[in-house]
């Protein structure tokens, strides 16, 4: 290691010398095994948790994207007030983030920069340095990870936000050891949380992970390729016309394409999404596309207003309205329809 040197070098920052569990930090098995058993959000205050054991730090930010194609993997926090707020405030300033160059051009080595060091004074850098003040930043360290052969890299930072509380070199060098098996442990966890089974191409089928929020929290690199094409984000957040279709129960067709997203709910008021080909399905209502297909399983219309708790005469107007969206005319016609799906 070639880390240059600070007076504070030795003092206690709070690393392994504060008194933290080294060994807890190199228990890699353990840490590999929550990433089988935790869901995305768990996992990632699992490791850095895990991180905190023997270094301390404030605020800490995992990031994963493409390589090639500048687009959110996944994205996690800790101690992070505001994600968003971070993530649009750091994209105004990153052609000033000296630190972030470093760090991309020499993977594994960890990278610092501390608010009052020299290379970001004067007027140009002001932003960056008001970037850093407005979210606590006064000390950072980050490094980045390449995985799976270098098509991605994960980036993790670690934030203390105050004065006097630099990383120390020993700090960086035990960022360097640990980093990579929490980056990897985050690709283990991202595709067991994807895949609807454990084959090893799932990373090709288009899924991701929505929190309540709004924010992308897993995806693939084949969700990726169809969401963005050639625009990459410049947050982890889907825009609020698209979270509305999700909540309402509607697909969200993509533009200038032959596909649309699918969102389905879960019990932590998240959703799975999924990219497919559009449908003429697509222009139904939830209630409707619910009694169209019980419709083409078989159901009479007497049936499904029994089974829907809906008076005969309602199930039979939306039967028509139905009709007329989908532009069929018998029962066949739904039922193909929806074979096709």
């Amino acid at each position: 290691m070639h880390h240059k040197k600070f007076n504070d070098d030795k003092k206690n920052s709070g690393g392994i010398g504060a008194g933290h569990d080294q060994k807890f930090a190199f228990d890699w098995i353990a840490l590999y095994r929550a990433a089988r058993l935790m869901r995305p959000g768990e996992f990632a205050m699992h490791g850095f948790d895990w991180l905190r054991q023997c270094i301390a730090f404030d605020q800490g930010v995992i990031v994963s994207s493409l390589k090639n194609q500048p687009t959110w993997i996944d994205a996690h926090f800790s101690g992070v007030t505001d994600p968003k707020a971070l993530m649009e405030s750091h994209s105004k300033v990153r052609e000033l983030d000296v630190s972030s160059k470093r760090m991309l051009e020499e993977p594994f080595r960890a990278h610092r920069i501390n608010i009052d060091d020299p290379e970001i004074a004067g007027p140009r850098f002001k932003p960056f340095r008001d970037h850093l003040m407005r979210f606590q930043g006064i000390h950072v360290v980050n490094i980045a990870i390449p995985i799976d052969g270098g098509a991605i890299s994960s980036v993790i930072m670690l934030v203390r936000g105050t004065f006097g509380r630099r990383f120390t070199d020993s700090e960086l060098e035990l960022l360097e050891s640990f980093a990579p098996q929490f980056a990897e442990a985050a690709a283990v966890n991202r595709l067991r949380w994807l895949s609807c089974d454990r084959a090893s191409d799932n990373d090709a089928m288009p899924i991701a992970l929505l929190n309540r929020d709004g924010r992308l929290i897993q995806t693939t690199s084949e969700f990726n390729r169809l969401f963005w094409v050639d625009i990459p984000p410049d947050s982890a957040y889907l825009a609020e016309p698209i979270l509305t279709a999700l909540r309402k129960g509607r697909a969200w067709p993509l533009p200038d394409s032959k596909y649309s997203l699918y969102g389905q709910s879960d019990e932590w008021g998240g959703w799975l999404l999924r990219i497919r080909k559009s449908s003429p399905l697509d222009r139904l209502s939830p209630r409707e596309r619910q009694i169209a297909g019980l419709f083409a399983r078989g159901s009479s219309a007497k049936g499904i207003a029994q089974e829907l708790a809906l008076s005969p005469a309602t199930v039979r107007n939306h039967l028509q309205s139905i009709y007329e969206k989908l532009s069929v005319s018998s029962r066949d016609d739904l039922i193909e329809m929806f074979s096709q799906q």
